[in-house]
C-alpha cells in the first residue's frame, strides 16, 4: 500500500500532466478554430471573386456554387472536431479541479490559528467536492444547445452560422444558374413595391 506522501507525489505528478493536457487542448482548440474559420471564409468569398470579374463563363453560377458547398462540408468537419476537442478540454478541467481538492490546494492552512482560508472561489471548492465524472458532465453541459454557455460554444455556433450562410449562397447561386432568376433584380423589384 502506498504511503500518504507517496500518493500525494503521484497526485502532484498527475496534476502537472493534466495541466499540460489542459494547455494543449486549449491551444489546439483555438488554433483549429482560426484555421477552419479562415478556410471557410475563403471558400465563402469564392463566388464573389468570380462575380467581380468582367468576363465570366456562361454557367458561372453553377461553377461558383462549388466553394460554398465545400464550405458547408468544412464547417461541419470543424464543428465536430472542435466540439470533440472542447469536450476533452472539459474532461481534463474536471480532473484538475478534483485533483486540486485531493492535494488540498483549495485552502491555505494557518498553523497558528488552526484554520483554513479559501484561496479559490467558493464555487470552485463546491465543484471539487463532486466526482470527476459528474463535474466533467457539468462542464460538457456548457456545450449543449446551439449557443451553449462558454466561449468555446460561441465558436461552435459560429461554424453553424457559416453552414447557414454557405447553404444560402448555394441556394441563391443555383436558383440564379438553373432558373435564370436574378436575385438582385428580384430584390430591386420588391423594393419598388415598398
Amino acid at each position: 500500500m502506498l504511503s500518504k506522501k507517496s500518493m500525494s507525489a503521484n497526485y502532484e505528478a498527475f496534476l502537472v500532466q493534466q495541466n499540460d493536457r489542459l494547455k494543449f487542448y486549449n491551444g489546439d482548440f483555438w488554433e483549429a478554430a482560426k484555421f477552419f474559420s479562415a478556410l471557410v471564409l475563403l471558400l465563402l468569398s469564392g463566388p464573389f471573386a468570380i462575380w467581380m470579374k468582367d468576363s465570366r463563363p456562361t454557367n458561372w453560377t453553377l461553377i461558383a456554387s462549388a466553394p460554398p458547398l465545400l464550405a458547408i462540408f468544412v464547417s461541419y468537419v470543424a464543428y465536430k472536431l472542435l466540439r470533440r476537442t472542447a469536450r476533452s478540454y472539459y474532461e481534463v478541467g474536471a480532473s484538475v479541479v478534483v485533483l486540486e481538492r485531493l492535494l488540498k490546494l483549495h485552502h491555505f492552512e494557518v498553523a497558528e490559528q488552526n484554520t483554513q482560508i479559501p484561496i479559490v472561489s467558493r464555487h470552485r471548492i463546491e465543484q471539487g467536492l463532486k466526482s470527476t465524472e459528474d463535474l466533467a458532465n457539468d462542464f460538457k453541459g456548457r456545450l449543449d444547445g446551439i449557443f451553449g454557455h462558454s466561449r468555446m460554444s460561441v465558436v461552435l455556433a459560429l461554424f453553424v452560422v457559416y453552414m447557414f450562410i454557405a447553404t444560402c449562397e448555394v441556394i441563391i447561386l443555383l436558383v440564379h444558374g438553373i432558373l435564370g432568376i436574378s436575385l438582385v433584380g428580384l430584390l430591386k423589384a420588391c423594393l419598388k413595391w415598398i
